[in-house]
């Protein structure tokens, strides 16, 4: 699966002009002189509203430069099993940061192991100390490598992105050459790890098609 096109926009929010970054560079900011930082995806009222007058009551524009905080929530659960949005994202230069909600950790524990491009994740429970902390960090080129909590395997984000695309668990180990008692066990885990049933996940997660 790939991203719908509004998925495929990036802006710069740190000022109203709203300049686009991704597909294609406003021609205004070479000639900003403000720092640039991006929400994504947009559409959710409460996280830019919270990133905006929450981060920035504490640290300046400056500090937030070159950065992608992600609203990494289970609404949008799935834009993330796979890896789409990771290869649009990176080609725009900026640092990626993950906003997890509880139910998103271990996806965005594992993600942040797995990719580069991720340079921090602020956990839900994260006090607006500890974010500050952490963003001021990445500004002089220190990245944390610690994940708090557990971490999807490899093999569960797999099977997850697949019931998450309507493949049913006997057709998950018919893909991927596997005893189906183990599919249903990865299953379990998963759910565990997100603290819900799939099927209820799938209901409330974005389409992204």
């Amino acid at each position: 699966m790939g991203l719908n096109t509004e998925l495929k926009k990036l802006f710069c929010s740190s000022c109203p002009q709203h300049c686009s970054v991704r597909p294609e560079v406003s021609p205004q900011t070479a000639y900003c002189t403000s720092p640039c930082f991006c929400l994504w995806p947009e559409d959710n009222l409460y996280f830019n509203r919270g990133i905006i007058e929450g981060l920035l009551t504490d640290n300046n524009h400056a500090m937030l430069n070159g950065y992608i905080f992600i609203d990494f929530s289970i609404t949008n659960l799935h834009i993330f099993t796979d890896d789409a949005w990771i290869t649009f994202l990176s080609k725009s230069g900026l640092r990626i940061i993950l906003i997890s909600d509880r139910h998103l950790q271990p996806l965005a524990n594992f993600l942040f192991k797995l990719h580069r491009p991720i340079s921090a994740i602020i956990y839900h429970d994260d006090e607006l100390s500890v974010t500050s902390d952490k963003i001021r960090k990445i500004f002089v080129g220190y990245i944390d490598l610690h994940t708090r909590g557990p971490t999807m395997t490899q093999t569960e984000f797999i099977i997850l992105g697949k019931f998450i695309n309507g493949m049913t668990a006997r057709q998950i180990a018919e893909t991927m050459d596997l005893n189906i008692r183990h599919v249903y066990a990865c299953k379990q885990r998963i759910e565990k790890h997100l603290g819900n049933k799939l099927n209820r996940l799938y209901i409330n997660a974005r389409t992204i098609s």
